[in-house]
This record gives structure tokens, sequence and C-alpha cells, in this order.
């Protein structure tokens, strides 16, 4: 009976997201026997693959990799390309290899058919795209005004593929990265004012303050990194009541995240490696509004250009 092994170090084959993985199966019959057939079975329809060089729909469901010179060890090679910016796990791929004695190998000649070997197929998720924040806090400063007043907050960002693999499909397309953003401030706002995003800034992300939680402003609704980039530039407080003057401080913190970062989304499978899976970032910020000291003035009630007294 023969038998078939692949070169699999652990229980699974894993590929990170949007990238190849390639196994190698080797198929031995008995010393007096022939390997003439390696089936290649759990061919995935939403992937590709090329076995042996040559490159097979998943969607055939199995392919048979026939040997026109039979000899006593073959060895098929499999690569795996999983469909782009998906961590679905794919279907389990099979091997049995078909052996005939070395002298007999027709068509109509007797085999014997392996038992097969199973490899579970893991595609593990890697995060494309997440927003990086400027290293150091930012500093703002301006003086106490005699109306309502504005300051941006200065902060800065920049789009990031922040680990081996991330965009390597490109954007993510599946939906599956999620983005969150959240400014906390040292202390509640004077009444009337706001943190709110410049009339500059053109995307989609919009800002709230918690209705339970008066220092906590959550930038929602953006599109993707980039679109969040854009709204953290435009970051400032609005609506500084007249002759308010003291500091504002507050930190900026940002976090994205594969959905199934924690191995919860079932649909996903399993995600042997986490490390890449999520991604944050802060910056610190203060506003220092100094007090302003008008110039004094005084008058007299004297009426005329002097005091005038009468002798005695």
């Amino acid at each position: 009976t023969p038998s078939i092994q692949s070169d699999v170090q652990g229980p699974s084959l894993v590929i990170k997201e949007d990238e190849t993985g390639t196994v190698t199966f080797t198929a031995n019959a008995a010393a007096t026997d022939v390997i003439t057939k390696v089936t290649i079975g759990g061919l995935d329809a939403h992937a590709s693959y090329v076995i042996n060089g040559t490159t097979v729909a998943g969607s055939v469901g199995s392919y048979d990799v026939v040997f026109t010179t039979p000899l006593v060890q073959q060895t098929v090679t499999v690569v795996v390309t999983p469909p782009q910016d998906s961590d679905v796990d794919l279907s389990s791929l099979t091997a049995t290899a078909t052996a005939k004695d070395a002298d007999h190998t027709d068509a109509g000649d007797p085999s014997v058919v392996s038992a097969p070997t199973t490899i579970p197929v893991v595609v593990d998720a890697v995060l494309d795209d997440a927003v990086a924040l400027g290293g150091s806090p930012s500093t703002v400063t301006g003086t106490e005004s005699t109306s309502a007043s504005s300051y941006a907050l200065g902060l800065t960002a920049n789009v990031v593929h922040p680990f081996t693999y991330s965009g390597d499909g490109g954007a993510d397309t599946d939906g599956s990265e999620q983005g969150t953003a959240t400014v906390t401030l040292g202390a509640a706002l004077p009444v009337g004012a706001a943190v709110s995003l410049a009339g500059t800034y053109t995307g989609s992300a919009q800002i709230s303050v918690d209705p339970s939680d008066a220092t906590k402003w959550t930038i929602s609704g953006f599109t993707d990194a980039a679109d969040l980039k854009a709204a953290i530039g435009a970051l400032q407080v609005t609506n500084l009541p007249a002759g308010f003057d003291g500091t504002i401080s507050g930190t900026l913190a940002v976090s994205f995240a594969e959905a199934n970062a924690a191995g919860t989304v079932v649909a996903s499978g399993a995600e042997p490696d986490a490390t890449d899976d999520t991604y944050s970032s802060s910056q610190s910020f203060s506003l220092s509004i100094a007090a302003q000291v008008g110039t004094p003035s005084i008058q007299s009630d004297v009426q005329g250009p002097s005091l005038v007294i009468k002798e005695d």
C-alpha cells in the first residue's frame, strides 16, 4: 500500500492574508511498485492553485497529477492563492497516492490507493491600513479674546501599512477592518465650547461628545484611514467664550483592528497570529490661552480744561 505525506510543519498550512502558501506532498510506493498518480482534493472554489506547475481553478474540486514515468517516489507541489483581502479559511487539502506493480502499469492493471493525507488551510488575517499619529505632543498657544474664538489643535497623522504583508492586496475591501478614534480631555470644555471639525474638511467623519462624559469626544463615520487622517488634521476647539484664559489639554487615541483580531468571528476561522491584527497610536495636545490685561483708563469730573479755585 502506498503512502503520502506533506512537508507542512504543524497542524495546518498557514497563509498570511493576500499571500500564497506552498505545500509539497511526497508519495512512496513499496519496493516493487511505482506511483502512477497523485490526486489533490479539497480545492476551494474561492481560491486558485498551481499544482506541479499547472494553474488549476479551485472550482474543479480535485485534480489528478498523472506521472508518465512512474517511479517508486513522486512529489507534488501545490501553491495556494486565497482570494484577496479575505482571511476566511479555505477547504482542507487532501492528497492520495495511487500505486501499481512496476511491471504492470497499463490503464487496466490493478492499483492500490493510499489513505488520504489531510491538510487544513488557514488564512491568517493581516491589518492592511492604520493611522499613525505624530509622536510629539501638539502645543498651541493663544491670547484671551474679547469675543468667542476657535483654535486648531495642531494634531498630525499619517496612513501606514503597519506590518509585514500589510497592504499587499491593496486597501481592505471585505469590510473586516475597523477603526476607532477618541479625544479625551483633561476637563470638560467651557459652556458653549466644542471639539469640532474645521469647515475645510470635506470627508464623511463626524465628531460627537459622550452624553454621559463631557471629556470624551468620538470621531466616527470615516470611510477609511485616509479619511480619518484628514479629519484629525481638521480637529479644533470652537466657540471658546470671550474672556476665556487657561489650558485645554487632552489625548487623541486611534486604533485599527481586524474584526477577527480576538478570534471571535466564526466565519473567518482560526487566527494563529494576532500580533499583526491590531495597531494603536496616540498623541497628546495642549491649548494654552494667556490672560490679556488691557490698558486701563481714568477720567475726572472736571468740567472744562482745568480745575478753577477762587482765592481763599
